[in-house]
């Protein structure tokens, strides 16, 4: 189904048009994109039974020469700046204890109607999907109205990973195209007392041609101007102009026919996807995601005599290597109060011990491998993406939804966590930041004083970075 429907894109697509644009494109679940590279191929064919020059595509492509059927093809003929494209995917889905739910909804935020087809791999914690043709792949066409999305849905065991998928379409428009032709023309010259000439030219095309038609005579040395005008000739029209002149000398006639075509070819927007080097036109990139259901925490150990047992082992919740994660809901428990220097009404679970890093970039670099180390993970926002691409190599990225950094997991929060923490004077980033650390029990990445001391007295690592 797959090479089916790139072939068929391809062919009918890349064939026809004169001017293809393509975007090296990866989509991601929570909305956003990434488009690495986009250029243009010129791939002009002439359909004309006559040669045509001077071959204009408004002001992306000039060709100075094409012989009927003869194609041309430049790749690459011109590299843009990357623009996204108008479609967004977003992913959310529901424990229903037994299997999952998983929806997808796909945006069209442009102007024309949208066909997509999204194809996966059959992957092992498939169970059922609606509105789908599935075999060796599960495949998804929706045909979207501007400004509008639609949802598909996919059933699964409870945990799951699904992996990355293909997704074809294109994006069609005109561009405009002129070329200039040759055209019969001739000359008539007699003499009845005076010297006569008649200038003719026609149009042998099946469509409507410019013309700009100029004539002069050269009189014993002199030039004398008798014609200069533009017009349109229809399909097989016919020009025919007459002049007398009165000459000493024998005159010399001239006669220049400048014709060009006005007409449009198709530009088409394709995306591409980047495997082992080389390009695979037609499609680009969704990325997939996992969830790990919950894994609930062992009971304290009984008290010995009169004091305290030793602490219950924290248990270690397996990650599978995805780059993009939605939600996932992890249990905090056994419950406890946070203490803070204003009490925060709020019982988090404390599974870790309390780390202070001093707030400076030098104490950063010294301290950064602990939580590399035992964690291998941290919490930041897109605040610190700079910094995030320092880290990408060594950990796992987790990341807040009101300022992602791109190309880490998001994960969602905890609304009443947040809303609790921004009543006591934390901007939404900064609590969004503490309430995905103590769900994903991981460090952060703390901006300023005030939120390492309240993270720290939610249980969260802090590491400082910058002085505040």
């Amino acid at each position: 189904m797959r090479v089916s429907a790139i072939l068929l894109l391809l062919i009918t697509g890349i064939a026809n048009a004169c001017v293809l644009e393509i975007r090296e494109t990866t989509f991601y679940v929570n909305g956003t994109q990434e488009v690495s590279r986009n250029w243009v191929v010129v791939n002009f064919t002439n359909v004309y039974p006559y040669e045509i020059y001077d071959v204009q595509i408004e002001k992306i492509a000039q060709i100075p020469t094409v012989l009927p059927g003869q194609n041309v093809k430049i790749d690459p003929y011109l590299t843009l700046n990357p623009v996204e494209f108008p479609i967004t995917f977003r992913a959310s889905f529901e424990d229903l204890g037994d299997r999952s739910l998983v929806r997808y909804s796909v945006e069209n935020l442009g102007e024309e109607q949208l066909d997509i087809l999204i194809s996966f791999p059959k992957f092992e914690s498939f169970l059922d999907c609606e509105g789908c043709e599935f075999g060796e792949r599960i495949n998804f066409n929706l045909s979207i109205s501007p400004k509008s999305s639609e949802n598909f849905t996919i059933f699964t065991t409870r945990s799951f990973q699904i992996p990355d998928a293909e997704v074809i379409f294109k994006f069609l428009k005109t561009q405009n195209v002129s070329f200039g032709l040759k055209v019969p023309m001739s000359i008539e010259k007699g003499n009845r007392g005076e010297w006569i000439a008649k200038f003719q030219t026609s149009n042998p095309t099946d469509r409507e041609i410019d013309l700009k038609v100029e004539s002069w005579a050269d009189l014993c040395g002199a030039r004398v101007e008798i014609l200069n005008e533009s017009l349109k000739l229809p399909p097989g029209g016919i020009f025919s102009e007459s002049t007398e002149l009165k000459s000493a000398c024998v005159p010399i006639f001239f006669f220049k026919v400048i014709a060009r075509v006005e007409d449009f070819c198709k530009y088409e927007i394709i995306p591409s996807s980047l495997l082992a080097g080389r390009y695979a036109l037609g499609y680009a990139t969704l990325k997939g995601f996992y969830y790990l259901p919950p894994t609930p925490l062992p009971p304290p150990a009984p008290p010995i005599g009169p004091g305290f047992g030793p602490p219950a082992p924290i248990p270690t919740i397996p990650l599978a290597p995805s780059p993009i994660q939605t939600p996932s809901y992890f249990t905090t428990s056994p419950e406890v109060a946070i203490t803070s220097p204003k009490p925060i009404p709020l019982e988090i679970a404390v599974v870790y011990a309390i780390m202070m890093v001093p707030a400076t970039f030098g104490a950063f670099l010294a301290m950064i491998f602990f939580p590399v180390q035992t964690r291998r993970g941290v919490v930041l926002s897109g605040s610190n993406a700079k910094l995030a691409g320092m880290l990408f190599l060594k950990m796992k990225i987790y990341t807040i939804p009101s300022n992602p950094v791109r190309g880490g997991i998001l994960i969602e929060v905890d609304r009443e966590v947040v809303s609790t923490l921004v009543s006591y004077g934390l901007e939404l980033e900064d609590a969004e930041l503490i309430a995905v650390a103590i769900k994903v029990k991981k460090p952060i990445i703390a901006r300023n004083q005030m939120v390492a001391r309240v993270a720290l007295s939610c249980g969260v690592p802090v590491i400082g970075y910058g002085r505040s």
